[in-house]
């Protein structure tokens, strides 16, 4: 939380107001006016960081006094719009005081957990009581061999990662991968049968449970009893606060579900705010939690990452954002799409306890279950090519065609933070992507504006600049619906 203004003044504030959240009941002042409004300013831009929101407007409603309630609605409202920054449209302004509205409507006591959670982020840490400080002698350590999920590919109590572009199809390869582990039955993908059924802890952060989950998990052939999930919207809808993999109850929920293989996509959902994923530190006191949990209940873990759009990279340099995800992991998996042929490779670029499987192709078929439109990976077969090759592969093929430059245009503009990108930044992206002509980019940009799938639309800059941008608003008509992708 960089932005907060002043930090001690609110690490004072957190340390005098946890003990009073923990145990706040309604009548229970936790703070003052006076303390209230010096935490606002305090926290300066702090304000609007959404990890906050519960606290605030959970101490905003804990006055008895109505009028003490309303004066503290007031003086946030004012903060987070002074905190927005100087152009105050009305647009913007509408959206803070929607929300703001919505917020004020939430009685305090089930904001109480929210801002528990936050003051104890807030609080200076207490030191660790270190109960051990011997280390370990290797003559008390047995021998063990490595334990496998997926024979030669997912081994039990560690981390793997599974890389990809997005729209390609890793969620339909990962359908197989669960189908095969709860019914323990062999398929195309993975031919040699499991012992026994396991279960599957999924943690979704992207894909709806009864819209695109269960459909695409039915028609892989899963078996629904031993598959279970938790999503990132579902928890926050429920708790009030974001489920981020380092929690304690992150844990809780794979102890409690006790599953076999723990898959999250993407992890990018299950981060705490504050995590900057180019830091190799701060990715690997996030992943520790994980790990050590994995090898408590001797689960295999999976964690889906996306690629970046870096040009003419492949393996480690096509994970975006920590390399430390790369290290950490014992097997990594990268999968992508071979433009020549139209089929997904999926590429087992790492393996630490075996040998690197060979790269299995598949391509992607419309499905329907229970009435519901999905897709299926469809086997085509094995290679000995790995990532690096289908990626090189891209420069030496023909110029890229309108479909090839449309299809980039969408998974660039998807992929981006905001759905949007500068005119000219895109157009230099999608050249390097499709390897097109300016021409052929201009062809399929017009062709997805008269659609309907993206629009334009000029931002001014702090220099009085106005700049275009192209929005990424969705595929409209097209066979199979996105998020069966």
């Amino acid at each position: 939380m960089n932005t907060i203004k002043d930090p001690a003044a609110v690490e004072r504030f957190a340390m005098a107001a946890l003990p009073l959240a923990q145990n706040w009941k309604p009548g229970t002042p936790v703070c003052t006016e006076a303390e209230f409004s010096a935490l606002l300013d305090a926290l300066g831009k702090g304000v609007i960081n959404p990890a906050l929101a519960g606290l605030l407007y959970f101490l905003a409603g804990t006055p008895t006094d109505k009028a003490e309630q309303e004066e503290r609605r007031e003086a946030l409202y004012l903060a987070r719009v002074s905190a927005e920054g100087a152009e105050h449209t009305p647009e913007l302004i509408n959206a803070i005081a929607a929300d703001h509205n919505a917020q004020c409507s939430v009685l305090p006591g089930t904001l109480k957990q929210a801002a528990v959670d936050a003051l104890r982020k807030l609080a200076p840490a207490e030191p660790v009581q270190v109960t051990n400080l011997a280390a370990l002698s290797l003559s008390n350590v047995q021998t063990a061999a490595v334990e496998w999920l997926v024979p030669g590919l997912l081994p039990r109590g560690e981390l793997s990662v599974l890389g990809a572009d997005c729209g390609t199809g890793k969620g339909l390869w990962q359908a197989q991968l669960i189908a095969h582990v709860t019914t323990g039955n062999s398929n195309s993908f993975f031919q040699n049968p499991l012992q026994n059924p396991c279960n599957v802890l999924i943690f979704s952060g992207e894909d709806d449970p009864a819209r695109v989950l269960r459909p695409r998990l039915l028609a892989a052939g899963a078996d629904m009893s031993k598959a279970f999930v938790v999503t990132s919207d579902g928890f926050f809808r429920d708790n009030r606060h974001l489920l981020a993999m380092d929690s304690e109850e992150f844990s809780a929920i794979i102890r409690n579900t006790a599953p076999d293989m723990v898959v999250i996509d993407p992890y990018q959902s299950f981060l705490n705010m504050d995590i900057k994923m180019a830091e190799r530190n701060q990715m690997r006191g996030t992943t520790t939690p994980f790990r050590a949990v994995l090898r408590e209940t001797n689960a295999a873990g999976l964690l889906v990452a996306h690629s970046n759009k870096k040009g003419a990279v492949a393996g480690r340099q096509r994970l975006a954002d920590s390399s430390d995800l790369w290290d950490a992991s014992r097997c990594v998996i990268m999968m992508g799409r071979d433009k020549l042929t139209k089929q997904v490779y999926v590429s087992n670029e790492k393996n630490s306890y075996a040998a690197e499987c060979k790269t299995t192709l598949f391509t992607i078929e419309g499905a329907t279950v229970e009435g519901v439109k999905t897709a299926v990976a469809v086997y085509q077969g094995t290679t000995d090519k790995k990532d690096y090759d289908f990626i090189m592969a891209k420069a030496a093929r023909p110029e890229g065609s309108k479909a090839d430059a449309k299809e980039a245009i969408c998974s660039i503009l998807n992929e981006s933070q905001s759905g949007s990108m500068e005119s000219e930044k895109l157009r230099l992206a999608v050249m390097e992507e499709a390897g097109c002509s300016e021409a052929t980019f201009r062809r399929a940009r017009t062709d997805l504006k008269d659609k309907g799938t993206i629009y334009t639309k000029q931002i001014p800059q702090k220099n009085g600049v106005n700049k275009w941008y192209v929005f990424y608003r969705g595929e409209t008509d097209e066979h199979l619906p996105s998020e069966s992708l």
